[in-house]
């Protein structure tokens, strides 16, 4: 049958944006490799015709400027293949803006879908009925703890000013305490320093002689055995 009606042909698949742009690219770098070796050869012609003269100089001259031609017009297909490499990557970008923007689109759709589902589930009174609720007992809870933080032992009927005026006379007490205690205290020690100043003058009586005194005034003490009374003695620095 198929030597009869023939066979169908495949059809090859139409060439894409990047397929373009690779081969615009291609181009490109075989057009720079030429456009660098024309270069090289200038540069080589350039020294040769700074060392010829006469006929040599000027056939270098004609091959020179053959070199030049041919790499300007290869640097015009160049910028014309660039420009073209352009157009296509802005046509492959707006392409590629445009279906990412679909598959935006799409997702959104079902997302906008099963919100929709998942908010028929919600019902608006039952959360209002749910909070009140909360609040309520909330409410219930502070009255409950307020009870229990109730004091039970001291009256309700107990003035606040008469409480202050308590206060002020309690800390009137207790500093007229803390100073009858200082009183006390200095009178002690002042107390204690005569009785220890009057041991020492008899712990010297009965030593033996000798001469003891507290400030500027010393005593001279007579021998116990010859029995004459105890004279003043002079002023002694201490």
């Amino acid at each position: 049958m198929n030597r009869i009606f023939g066979q169908k042909k495949v059809q090859a698949p139409a060439p894409s944006l990047g397929d373009a742009s690779g081969k615009i690219d291609g181009r490109l770098k075989g057009l720079d490799d030429k456009i660098k070796a024309l270069d090289d050869e200038l540069r080589k012609f350039q020294g040769l015709i700074k060392r010829s003269s006469g006929a040599t100089q000027a056939n270098h001259k004609r091959r020179a400027i053959d070199v030049l031609k041919r790499k300007k017009m290869y640097e015009q297909q160049r910028d014309q293949l660039a420009a073209q490499s352009f157009n296509v990557d802005q046509t492959n970008f707006a392409l590629e803006s445009v279906k990412d923007t679909i598959t935006t689109v799409d997702a959104m759709k079902g997302a906008h879908k099963a919100l929709k589902v998942e908010a028929k589930k919600v019902k608006i009174d039952d959360i209002e009925d749910l909070t009140d609720d909360l609040a309520d007992m909330m409410e219930d809870m502070n009255e409950i703890n307020d009870a229990l933080g109730r004091n039970y032992g001291v009256s309700d009927e107990i003035d606040e000013a008469d409480l202050d005026a308590e206060l002020a006379g309690l800390e009137d007490e207790l500093e007229g305490l803390g100073e009858t205690e200082g009183k006390g205290r200095g009178r002690g020690e002042r107390e204690g320093r005569e009785g220890e100043g009057a041991s020492l003058g008899r712990r010297g009586m009965v030593d033996g002689p000798g001469v003891w005194g507290t400030g500027n005034i010393a005593i001279r003490v007579a021998d116990s055995a010859g029995g004459a009374p105890p004279a003043k003695a002079p002023v002694l620095s201490s």
